[in-house]
């Protein structure tokens, strides 16, 4: 690995895991909204119906503040490979196609292909964390009681397989979703930047990096909720604390969901990904570039 690939490959994790850090509260939010229907005993009785009564309701569990983070450790051991891995892939894929003289097609396929390379390599992880981040703990349930007792529980009873649960459905998410986020953020920036300027001029960031960050964040997130929405459903399938309904099957989850609730059930937890996915973008992006500038001049 090159110098510059592994200066990609350090910044972009590093940048993952503040990222999700920050914005974990929310993201926890948004995985007990989106996922609530699939739900068995008190969570399924006790429905919530928007990210405020969600985060009231997360406020009583018995970790209180705290249970904002529940999963969080799974998410930033994923996150700090595929992130890692993901800006590794994009500037080797962006390089390896520079036969392409389209910039922004270039960076699409290069976005796509890392997004898909990276969740190959850390999928268990983000089973792990979505299992963890999604159930609702009572005191008197059972639940998962952390990172560890999560994943061997996952291993024993669906071994490779379960760890690997909606992985195909993730790929389908993912590969949009990178391919938008970097087609964007980059795009945008290299178009409103100064010939030559890398928009890092000290600890604050600039405009262009921040509107590049609140684009690409808002319209990826958008147009592939629905597939994330499916994805996690079929993780979760069968998981402590969920009901077994779909049986690995893609198309049974789609449709058993547009059944009962069409298209508003794909989009159901959308508002805390939106108030999520803006400065995740944001904070990765910026974090990336500071640190790979940091990287440069050293």
């Amino acid at each position: 690995m090159g110098r510059t690939n592994w200066q990609d490959a350090v910044s972009g994790a590093a940048a993952g895991a503040v990222a999700k850090t920050a914005t974990a509260p929310l993201e926890r939010v948004k995985m007990v909204l989106q996922n609530q229907q699939l739900s068995v005993g008190r969570a399924a009785r006790a429905p919530l119906r928007n990210v405020a009564h969600a985060a009231a309701q997360l406020m009583q569990e018995p970790c209180g503040l705290r249970g904002f983070w529940r999963g969080n450790l799974a998410n930033v051991l994923r996150v700090v490979p595929t992130y890692g891995a993901r800006f590794w892939l994009f500037a080797l894929c962006d390089k390896t196609l520079a036969f392409v003289p389209q910039p922004d097609t270039r960076r699409f396929i290069s976005g796509g292909m890392a997004g898909v390379g990276a969740l190959i390599l850390t999928h268990p992880l983000d089973t792990v964390r979505t299992r963890l981040a999604a159930a609702r703990v009572f005191a008197d349930e059972v639940s998962y009681s952390g990172f560890a007792d999560c994943f061997s529980s996952t291993w024993r009873h669906g071994g490779v397989r379960g760890l690997y649960a909606g992985c195909f459905a993730s790929m389908l998410e993912i590969a949009p979703y990178s391919a938008i986020v970097f087609t964007a953020y980059e795009g945008i920036k290299q178009r409103l930047l100064p010939a030559g300027s890398t928009g890092n001029t000290g600890v604050l960031p600039s405009g262009p990096q921040i509107l590049a960050g609140v684009t690409s964040g808002l319209t990826a997130a958008s147009f592939c909720y629905p597939m994330d929405t499916i994805r996690r459903q079929l993780m979760l399938d069968g998981a402590l604390g969920f009901d077994a309904r779909y049986g690995g099957s893609l198309w049974k989850c789609c449709n058993s969901l547009w059944l009962q609730g069409g298209l508003l059930l794909f989009y159901r937890g959308w508002t805390a990904t939106v108030l999520k996915a803006v400065p995740t973008v944001t904070i990765t992006f910026l974090t990336k570039d500071f640190l790979s500038e940091s990287f440069k001049q050293s």
